[in-house]
């Protein structure tokens, strides 16, 4: 049995969906808790358990946005205005995209001064809402954000909607989310316009950065060079998605000059890579990971980042030119290794030869041989969860 005293030094209360807890034992568990900081629920429940509850920070809901506000959005808004002290409000978005909801999610900035997430729904078309009824400058507290028609993860496409003029008006919806949340730090945007870019450069203190280029057409080599002329100084943690038909090879020339105190580079694309100009590499450079990656991005990293303490890569350099990479960079400081294309056993074992930190690792077919160089080493593929971006924009962190 849990003590009376127990349930009242409870801080955080996750419910995950194999437990199964009807309304009821949810609500009880919730009363019985009167500080409690951070709930994780997978399951409906009556929200107004919650009503004024001063301690909660942080509301994490498990399932979809509009089942959450359901019949009476206004009471719900009501109720999450008496949470004064609320920071994290996450449910999700699968059902619709940013049109069914915005409406909601303004009523909720309103209501909720202090909110600094609201985890991987889109808020961008809230911001322009706002600033459209309100007339005036408002600024937010929001530190995390997702601006984009959709939700993370889910890109909205012309065909989807009539709103399409608004894919023309973007980037402007892009310049009043800005302005409007001058505090964020980490962002994770879908750019249908390339001229979004530069409206980015009023977040000075961006620091992580997810871009989604929703297709080639967005993506213009020379505004993102404009942009890493501007931001790159300040940005720590970059991923980049360029979507469409085909390969489109991302060059990093710009990235590596530009972004000089950059410690996770995540490329979702083929990169390459212009070999006859000077190219100098992050010295912070520590977590790498590349979808499509040629031997001379390969031998460029490799040689370059002696910091590196994460890679996930699809393949690897193999013989004479690992070789002689791994001498010029024996990859002492690396920790985590995932491939998806397998590499010989000899590879491998100079592999676990050189980089002599490794804790965990993944290469097809070789986990019997690498437990038999290393018996101490973790072997599994799914360490590719930890990867940053993946373990950082997740529902349950963001």
């Amino acid at each position: 049995m849990v003590s009376k005293d127990s349930w009242q030094n409870l801080r955080m209360l996750i419910l995950p969906p194999f437990l199964d807890f009807d309304t009821s034992t949810t609500v009880s568990l919730i009363q019985e808790s009167p500080n409690i900081e951070e709930i994780h629920a997978s399951n409906g429940f009556d929200l107004e358990v919650l009503r004024n509850r001063k301690e909660l920070r942080n509301l994490r809901l498990h399932h979809d946005i509009l089942k959450f506000f359901g019949d009476c959005p206004d009471t719900v808004v009501n109720l999450l205005s008496s949470l004064e002290n609320l920071e994290t409000l996450a449910v999700f978005a699968d059902l619709g995209d940013s049109f069914d909801y915005y409406q909601l999610i303004a009523k909720v900035l309103v209501a909720c001064p202090n909110l600094v997430s609201l985890g991987l729904v889109d808020c961008s078309l809230a911001l322009d809402h706002i600033h459209k009824e309100k007339g005036i400058p408002i600024q937010f507290k929001l530190k995390r954000c997702f601006w984009g028609l959709g939700s993370r993860g889910k890109i909205f496409y012309p065909s989807q909607s009539s709103n399409v003029p608004i894919f023309r008006k973007f980037p402007n919806v892009i310049e009043t989310a800005a302005a409007m949340c001058p505090l964020v730090e980490e962002l994770s945007i879908q750019l249908f316009h390339s001229d979004s870019l530069q409206h980015l450069g009023l977040l000075k203190r961006l620091t992580t950065l997810d871009l989604c280029f929703v297709n080639w057409n967005s993506f213009c080599s020379a505004s993102f060079d404009f942009f890493l002329k501007e931001m790159g100084h300040q940005i720590k943690h970059l991923s980049i998605t360029v979507t469409g038909i085909g390969y489109y090879k991302v060059s990093i020339n710009a990235i590596c000059n530009l972004c000089i105190t950059l410690e996770t580079l995540k490329i979702n694309n083929s990169v390459t890579i212009d070999s006859t100009v000077e190219v100098c590499v992050s010295p912070h450079l520590k977590r790498l990971c590349i979808s499509v990656v040629d031997n001379n991005c390969l031998v460029f990293f490799l040689e370059n980042c002696p910091n590196l303490e994460e890679l996930y890569l699809t393949r690897m350099l193999e013989g004479s030119l690992l070789q002689i990479a791994l001498r010029k960079n024996p990859l002492v400081k690396l920790m985590i290794l995932w491939l998806s294309h397998c590499i010989t056993g000899d590879d491998t074992k100079i592999i676990l030869h050189s980089a002599q930190n490794l804790a965990k690792i993944y290469i097809p077919y070789q986990a019997a041989f690498i437990k038999m160089q290393r018996p101490g080493i973790l072997v599994d593929g799914k360490i590719l969860h930890s990867e940053y971006f993946r373990s950082r924009f997740n529902h349950c962190a963001f």
